[in-house]
């Protein structure tokens, strides 16, 4: 009998402790208001990767971030998605670098690119998340898987430097889907140096006429694509040994489509210039001649013998 008081004693201490940990765990949670998202999941290799991290003050007390060598933090956090284990950063992923104070009930949102962080280099999955020290507890968000994939190659170009002659830069487009349309990149890396530049994203992509990449020796480098049935898109780009720059986008019509376009344009153009010029005298000419053709019905009361016969007998008048 002893044995069982006590067992049961046990028992009501350990739901009682237990429920009173889930209490205190809820309410911890709810100090702090903590989510981040991405604007897509899957990136060709090299692409930056922006997150935008939301962060609320829901306790009675400030909160202040960005602050070196105080326990408050919020950082990002990788892991690989089969191993789970944590991915070592280029540099410490503070969110905020700089103070930030946050008043009870006040948030705040930034946006970042994971990869000044990160060194995503491998075709593979990874978890993300935004783990935050403050009011000495640890708030930590729901994991987000992000990928990265090599994409589709459809065509390279390799650039050698005059200058460096140990240097060999290669540009290579690549295609791969999101949103319901192929989209194109120009993927670039170093060799012997491993580096990756930043992939650069072309725009929409249409397989009817094959990207082209030209490189001149002075290290212009001029991208031309297919973007839709009437359009061509150019990117033109500076190659540097220490750099890379965007100097121009455009878009170009397509040359076959180009006259017929034109030549619509044209009639339209002729026909508003024309209606413009048209006197009031020609208009209500031809707003007559636009409803001569239409014959004004007249009520049965008025039509005769004759003509009631082709009427049905429900709208026929009687005569005298």
């Amino acid at each position: 009998m002893k044995k069982y008081i006590l067992s049961l004693l046990c028992l009501t201490c350990a739901i009682s402790f237990s429920a009173s940990a889930q209490l205190q765990k809820a309410q911890t949670a709810n100090l702090l208001g903590l989510s981040f998202d991405f604007k897509t999941h899957d990136y060709i290799l090299g692409e930056p990767v922006m997150i935008t991290v939301k962060i609320r003050n829901q306790n009675t007390q400030r909160l202040v971030l960005g602050v070196p060598d105080v326990p408050e933090t919020c950082q990002f956090e990788v892991r690989s998605f089969n191993s789970r284990g944590v991915i070592d950063p280029i540099k410490t992923p503070n969110i905020f670098t700089e103070p930030v104070v946050l008043q009870p009930g006040e948030a705040i949102e930034r946006t970042l690119c994971l990869n000044d962080f990160y060194s995503f280099r491998t075709p593979t999955k990874y978890l993300v998340n935004v783990v935050a020290d403050a009011f000495e507890y640890q708030f930590r968000t729901k994991p987000m898987v992000v990928s990265f994939v090599p994409g589709s190659a459809l065509s390279t170009a390799t650039q050698l430097f005059s200058d460096h002659p140990g240097l060999q830069r290669t540009f290579s487009l690549v295609a791969w889907p999101r949103e319901q349309f192929e989209y194109l990149f120009v993927r670039i890396e170093d060799a012997p140096s491993n580096k990756m530049w930043a992939t650069i994203p072309l725009g929409t992509l249409l397989r009817q006429n094959p990207p082209r990449i030209d490189i001149s020796p002075e290290g212009e480098a001029t991208i031309l694509h297919r973007s839709s049935q009437y359009h061509f898109r150019r990117i033109v780009l500076w190659s540097l040994p220490n750099e890379i720059v965007i100097r121009d986008r455009d878009q170009i019509r397509d040359p076959d489509n180009a006259m017929a376009a034109r030549i619509t344009d044209l009639e339209q153009d002729i026909k508003a210039i024309a209606d413009k010029n048209m006197s009031e005298a020609d208009k209500k000419k031809k707003a007559k001649n636009d409803t001569s053709g239409s014959r004004k019905m007249l009520p049965a009361s008025q039509l005769n013998e004759e003509e009631q016969k082709f009427l049905p007998p429900s709208k026929q008048t009687a005569h005298e």
